[in-house]
Protein backbone atom coordinates (compact mmCIF):
# COMPACT_ATOMS: atom_id res chain seq x y z
CA UNK A 1 0.00 0.00 0.00
CA UNK A 2 1.29 3.45 -0.95
CA UNK A 3 0.98 6.11 1.73
CA UNK A 4 0.42 9.45 -0.01
CA UNK A 5 0.59 12.92 1.56
CA UNK A 6 -1.41 15.67 -0.12
CA UNK A 7 -1.24 18.35 2.56
CA UNK A 8 -2.18 22.00 3.05
CA UNK A 9 -0.10 24.13 5.41
CA UNK A 10 -1.40 27.48 6.63
CA UNK A 11 -0.19 30.15 9.02
CA UNK A 12 -2.22 30.91 12.13
CA UNK A 13 -3.79 34.01 10.52
CA UNK A 14 -5.34 32.10 7.62
CA UNK A 15 -8.86 32.37 9.07
CA UNK A 16 -8.66 36.18 9.02
CA UNK A 17 -7.95 36.20 5.29
CA UNK A 18 -9.85 33.10 4.20
CA UNK A 19 -12.51 35.19 2.44
CA UNK A 20 -9.94 36.97 0.24
CA UNK A 21 -7.23 34.33 -0.18
CA UNK A 22 -6.42 34.36 -3.89
CA UNK A 23 -8.26 35.81 -6.85
CA UNK A 24 -9.94 34.26 -9.86
CA UNK A 25 -8.71 31.09 -11.58
CA UNK A 26 -9.33 30.01 -15.16
CA UNK A 27 -10.17 26.32 -15.61
CA UNK A 28 -9.21 24.70 -18.92
CA UNK A 29 -10.95 21.78 -20.55
CA UNK A 30 -7.92 19.50 -20.62
CA UNK A 31 -6.86 20.14 -17.02
CA UNK A 32 -9.00 21.90 -14.39
CA UNK A 33 -12.39 21.08 -15.87
CA UNK A 34 -11.29 17.50 -16.59
CA UNK A 35 -10.24 17.08 -12.95
CA UNK A 36 -13.58 18.45 -11.74
CA UNK A 37 -15.45 16.03 -14.00
CA UNK A 38 -13.35 13.10 -12.76
CA UNK A 39 -14.29 14.09 -9.21
CA UNK A 40 -18.00 14.16 -10.15
CA UNK A 41 -18.26 17.83 -9.15
CA UNK A 42 -19.27 19.34 -12.50
CA UNK A 43 -22.84 20.05 -11.39
CA UNK A 44 -21.72 21.78 -8.19
CA UNK A 45 -19.03 23.74 -10.03
CA UNK A 46 -21.56 25.11 -12.52
CA UNK A 47 -23.19 27.05 -9.68
CA UNK A 48 -20.06 29.15 -9.08
CA UNK A 49 -18.41 29.10 -12.52
CA UNK A 50 -18.22 32.43 -14.38
CA UNK A 51 -17.88 31.94 -18.17
CA UNK A 52 -18.09 35.71 -18.61
CA UNK A 53 -14.80 35.93 -16.72
CA UNK A 54 -12.99 34.89 -19.90
CA UNK A 55 -13.27 38.48 -21.16
CA UNK A 56 -9.98 40.35 -21.46
CA UNK A 57 -9.13 43.94 -22.29
CA UNK A 58 -5.81 45.66 -22.87
CA UNK A 59 -5.51 49.44 -22.63
CA UNK A 60 -2.82 52.09 -22.71
CA UNK A 61 -2.24 54.59 -19.88
CA UNK A 62 -5.16 56.75 -21.07
CA UNK A 63 -7.62 53.82 -20.79
CA UNK A 64 -7.91 53.65 -24.58
CA UNK A 65 -8.87 50.05 -25.36
CA UNK A 66 -6.27 48.41 -27.62
CA UNK A 67 -7.65 44.87 -27.47
CA UNK A 68 -11.05 43.61 -26.35
CA UNK A 69 -11.79 39.89 -26.11
CA UNK A 70 -15.53 39.37 -25.79
CA UNK A 71 -17.04 37.80 -22.69
CA UNK A 72 -19.58 36.08 -24.95
CA UNK A 73 -17.47 33.89 -27.28
CA UNK A 74 -20.50 32.00 -28.59
CA UNK A 75 -21.90 28.49 -28.03
CA UNK A 76 -19.22 25.87 -27.56
CA UNK A 77 -16.35 28.35 -27.96
CA UNK A 78 -15.59 29.22 -24.34
CA UNK A 79 -12.88 26.90 -23.00
CA UNK A 80 -11.49 28.59 -19.89
CA UNK A 81 -14.23 29.90 -17.57
CA UNK A 82 -13.24 31.62 -14.34
CA UNK A 83 -14.00 30.70 -10.75
CA UNK A 84 -13.04 32.43 -7.51
CA UNK A 85 -10.31 30.45 -5.79
CA UNK A 86 -11.98 30.74 -2.39
CA UNK A 87 -15.22 29.27 -3.74
CA UNK A 88 -13.39 26.48 -5.56
CA UNK A 89 -11.42 25.64 -2.44
CA UNK A 90 -14.63 25.42 -0.41
CA UNK A 91 -16.22 23.18 -3.05
CA UNK A 92 -13.27 20.79 -2.99
CA UNK A 93 -13.03 20.74 0.82
CA UNK A 94 -16.74 20.00 1.18
CA UNK A 95 -16.43 17.04 -1.22
CA UNK A 96 -13.96 15.06 0.94
CA UNK A 97 -14.22 13.59 4.46
CA UNK A 98 -13.88 16.28 7.11
CA UNK A 99 -10.68 14.90 8.66
CA UNK A 100 -8.77 14.52 5.37
CA UNK A 101 -7.03 17.91 5.64
CA UNK A 102 -4.87 18.42 8.71
CA UNK A 103 -5.04 22.14 9.47
CA UNK A 104 -2.41 24.14 11.35
CA UNK A 105 0.57 22.13 10.06
CA UNK A 106 3.24 24.59 8.92
CA UNK A 107 5.99 22.52 7.35
CA UNK A 108 9.66 23.15 8.16
CA UNK A 109 11.30 20.40 6.14
CA UNK A 110 10.63 17.32 4.05
CA UNK A 111 13.43 14.76 4.02
CA UNK A 112 14.00 11.35 2.50
CA UNK A 113 14.97 8.34 4.60
CA UNK A 114 17.40 5.58 3.63
CA UNK A 115 14.50 3.31 2.66
CA UNK A 116 13.22 5.87 0.12
CA UNK A 117 10.22 7.03 2.17
CA UNK A 118 9.70 10.63 3.26
CA UNK A 119 9.33 12.38 6.60
CA UNK A 120 7.48 15.66 7.12
CA UNK A 121 8.74 17.91 9.90
CA UNK A 122 6.43 20.67 11.18
CA UNK A 123 6.98 23.78 13.29
CA UNK A 124 4.50 22.98 16.05
CA UNK A 125 3.26 19.46 15.32
CA UNK A 126 4.89 16.03 15.65
CA UNK A 127 6.72 14.87 12.53
CA UNK A 128 5.05 12.26 10.34
CA UNK A 129 6.98 9.50 8.59
CA UNK A 130 6.60 6.70 6.07
CA UNK A 131 5.27 8.51 3.00
CA UNK A 132 6.07 7.05 -0.44
CA UNK A 133 4.84 10.14 -2.30
CA UNK A 134 4.76 13.76 -1.14
CA UNK A 135 3.13 16.49 -3.25
CA UNK A 136 4.34 20.02 -2.48
CA UNK A 137 1.90 22.80 -3.42
CA UNK A 138 3.24 25.66 -1.32
CA UNK A 139 4.84 27.92 -3.89
CA UNK A 140 8.34 28.94 -4.95
CA UNK A 141 9.76 28.65 -1.43
CA UNK A 142 8.27 25.19 -0.93
CA UNK A 143 9.97 23.07 1.72
CA UNK A 144 9.41 20.08 -0.56
CA UNK A 145 11.09 21.67 -3.59
CA UNK A 146 14.70 20.99 -2.43
CA UNK A 147 13.99 17.27 -2.79
CA UNK A 148 13.63 17.64 -6.56
CA UNK A 149 15.73 20.72 -7.42
CA UNK A 150 18.75 22.57 -6.05
CA UNK A 151 17.78 25.73 -7.95
CA UNK A 152 16.81 28.56 -5.62
CA UNK A 153 14.14 31.16 -6.52
CA UNK A 154 15.64 34.49 -7.58
CA UNK A 155 14.29 38.01 -7.97
CA UNK A 156 12.74 38.59 -11.39
CA UNK A 157 13.39 42.34 -11.39
CA UNK A 158 9.69 43.21 -11.04
CA UNK A 159 7.86 44.08 -7.81
CA UNK A 160 4.09 44.16 -7.34
CA UNK A 161 1.59 45.71 -4.95
CA UNK A 162 -1.80 44.07 -4.54
CA UNK A 163 -4.92 46.18 -4.00
CA UNK A 164 -8.61 45.39 -3.81
CA UNK A 165 -11.70 47.44 -4.66
CA UNK A 166 -14.84 46.18 -2.88
CA UNK A 167 -18.47 46.78 -3.91
CA UNK A 168 -17.02 48.29 -7.04
CA UNK A 169 -20.24 48.44 -9.07
CA UNK A 170 -21.71 50.80 -6.46
CA UNK A 171 -18.65 52.64 -5.14
CA UNK A 172 -16.82 53.08 -8.45
CA UNK A 173 -19.09 52.25 -11.41
CA UNK A 174 -16.72 53.85 -13.96
CA UNK A 175 -13.90 51.52 -12.90
CA UNK A 176 -16.32 48.59 -12.91
CA UNK A 177 -17.35 49.41 -16.46
CA UNK A 178 -13.77 49.85 -17.65
CA UNK A 179 -12.59 46.49 -16.29
CA UNK A 180 -15.69 44.65 -17.48
CA UNK A 181 -16.59 41.10 -16.42
CA UNK A 182 -13.09 39.65 -16.79
CA UNK A 183 -9.51 40.97 -16.69
CA UNK A 184 -7.99 44.26 -17.81
CA UNK A 185 -4.31 44.94 -18.43
CA UNK A 186 -3.17 48.58 -18.54
CA UNK A 187 0.33 48.79 -20.04
CA UNK A 188 2.82 51.65 -20.23
CA UNK A 189 6.59 52.05 -20.17
CA UNK A 190 7.32 48.62 -18.72
CA UNK A 191 4.67 49.00 -16.00
CA UNK A 192 1.44 47.02 -15.70
CA UNK A 193 -1.86 47.36 -13.89
CA UNK A 194 -3.61 43.98 -13.93
CA UNK A 195 -7.25 44.32 -12.82
CA UNK A 196 -9.20 41.12 -12.25
CA UNK A 197 -12.93 40.86 -11.63
CA UNK A 198 -13.99 38.54 -8.80
CA UNK A 199 -17.42 37.05 -8.21
CA UNK A 200 -18.13 39.06 -5.05
CA UNK A 201 -18.33 42.43 -6.85
CA UNK A 202 -14.70 43.21 -6.11
CA UNK A 203 -11.77 43.93 -8.41
CA UNK A 204 -8.30 42.74 -7.48
CA UNK A 205 -5.49 44.93 -8.81
CA UNK A 206 -1.83 44.07 -9.18
CA UNK A 207 0.40 47.11 -9.76
CA UNK A 208 3.75 45.91 -11.18
CA UNK A 209 6.92 47.76 -12.12
CA UNK A 210 10.61 47.00 -12.71
CA UNK A 211 12.57 48.02 -9.64
CA UNK A 212 15.43 47.09 -7.36
CA UNK A 213 14.84 44.10 -5.09
CA UNK A 214 15.15 46.35 -2.02
CA UNK A 215 12.25 48.56 -3.19
CA UNK A 216 9.62 46.80 -1.09
CA UNK A 217 11.52 47.74 2.07
CA UNK A 218 12.53 51.27 0.98
CA UNK A 219 9.40 52.53 -0.82
CA UNK A 220 7.75 53.78 2.36
CA UNK A 221 4.66 51.55 2.10
CA UNK A 222 3.95 49.74 5.38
Amino acid sequence: MIKVSISYYFYDFVDIYSSILGGSLDLHEESGLAAIEAANLTSELSKILRPEGEAMRITDRTSTILYNESSDPGPGQGTRPEVDRTQLRSLLLESIPQDTVKWGHKIKQAKQADDGTYTLIFESQPEVTGFDIVVGCDGAWSKVRPLVSETMPHYSGVSAIELRHRNVSIRNPSLSSLVGPGTLFCLHDGKVLCCQRNGDDSIRVYAMQPTEESWTSTCGID
